[in-house]
């Protein structure tokens, strides 16, 4: 089933820098993958700690 994501800034969850070199498809798994490991953590982002706040990723490419 197709679907559009409307509205999407990939910048609010990835450096700029680092989002370009992604693709669009990555943007949406890493948004989905870092909201998802904040809630399960059930850590409180406040200004006090942000600045110590982060989410750690990586993709593998199984080539055979």
């Amino acid at each position: 089933m197709p679907a559009e994501v409307k509205n999407f800034d990939p910048y609010q969850f990835i450096d700029k820098k680092e989002a370009r070199k992604m693709g669009r498809f990555t943007h949406y798994a890493f948004a989905a993958y870092a909201n998802e490991a904040l809630t399960q953590s059930g850590l409180q982002i406040t200004p006090e700690n942000s600045d110590r706040v982060g989410v750690l990723y990586r993709l593998w490419h199984w080539r055979f």
